[in-house]
């Protein structure tokens, strides 16, 4: 991380920090961290994102913290270099910008063309992207303020699943430097309160909808604008004893998004999600969650049928 800081300091360049579109807690806790990091050196830095930002991250979440998030209409410097959190440039789940991109930070390991030219780039096979910029205050012995300590335990051990989803040694390492650091107050609640009342009328919708096929729960929705209630819908359903994966559809007005979770070592979520989407959309992720996209209108009937054939292959050991 230090070269950037050099680079920056030498180009007299004010950052941008990109996070995915409809970031979550990992992706606004990476951003967060790597702004505060950056301070340190006297370095300037805005956070942008596209999509939205759900209510119980915004009331909550980004409230305590004092954190301002900037919509991506609002970069109007087309010179200000930028680094992407929790994610990676041109890819489908980011909304690209006419600036020039310096780099990125991100634990998903095959999600990123590796031709591409970048003067910083961190890529690691570990749980959450927050225990890579946890580690640049480790390594470097760089003060961490609690407010981004909590940040970044909140997006640690919430794509973990608490700590038990993808989670590596690196993670429970950066775990265990920021749990003195952080408010642990402030962690709990952001932690529990995901939900609203209106939710509710979603899951009813969704427990209706539950198909399960071979172990894995397929479940249907429709119209879910937040992208990180799919994902927290998924995870409700994996605590069902039945069932060892998940699969949520949403059909929205200009396609299908996917979600996906597997807790089973034989049923790879982002093979999965792969073959769903073939060459007409696209998708990508970790072997235990994954995303995906398919524009248009798409046969449900089609869906389940590829899912049925994949997940057997799989089981099989293909």
């Amino acid at each position: 991380m230090e070269p950037l800081a050099r680079k920056l300091k030498k180009e007299k360049k004010s950052l941008l920090i990109q996070t995915h579109d409809f970031p979550d807690y990992d992706a606004i806790a990476s951003a967060y961290g790597l702004k505060v990091f950056l301070s340190h050196f006297g370095l300037s830095s805005d956070i942008c994102y596209a999509g939205k930002i759900p209510l119980f991250v915004r009331d909550g979440f980004l409230k305590s913290l004092e954190l301002d998030l900037y919509p991506l209409n609002a970069v109007l410097d087309k010179t200000r270099p930028v680094m992407v959190v929790d994610t990676n440039p041109y890819t489908g789940n980011l909304t690209p910008l006419e600036n020039p991109y310096w780099g990125f930070i991100d634990h998903h390991i095959n999600n990123y063309d590796s031709g591409r030219d970048y003067c910083f780039r961190d890529v690691r096979e570990i749980g959450a992207t927050s225990s890579i910029v946890a580690s640049y205050f480790s390594r470097s012995h760089v003060p961490l303020p609690a407010a981004a300590a909590t940040a970044l335990a909140v997006g640690l051990f919430t794509d973990t699943f608490n700590l038990i989803r993808g989670v590596s040694e690196e993670d429970l390492k950066a775990y265990t430097f920021l749990f003195p650091r952080m408010d642990a107050e402030l962690m709990k609640l952001s932690v529990i309160n995901k939900l609203t009342v209106d939710d509710l009328d979603y899951y009813k919708k969704a427990i209706d909808s539950l198909v399960v096929l071979n172990g894995m729960a397929v479940v249907t929705v429709t119209g879910i604008s937040d992208r990180n209630l799919l994902g927290i819908m998924a995870d409700f359903f994996l605590s069902l004893m039945e069932v060892t994966a998940n699969l949520m559809i949403n059909i929205t007005e200009e396609g299908i998004h996917l979600s996906c979770r597997s807790l089973d070592d034989s049923v790879n979520a982002a093979q999965l999600v792969r073959s769903l989407t073939g060459t007409r959309g696209s998708g990508g992720g970790h072997s235990y969650m994954a995303g995906g996209f398919l524009p248009g209108q798409v046969d449900i009937k089609e869906i389940h049928a590829i899912l049925e054939g994949t997940m057997e292959t799989m089981k099989k050991g293909g």
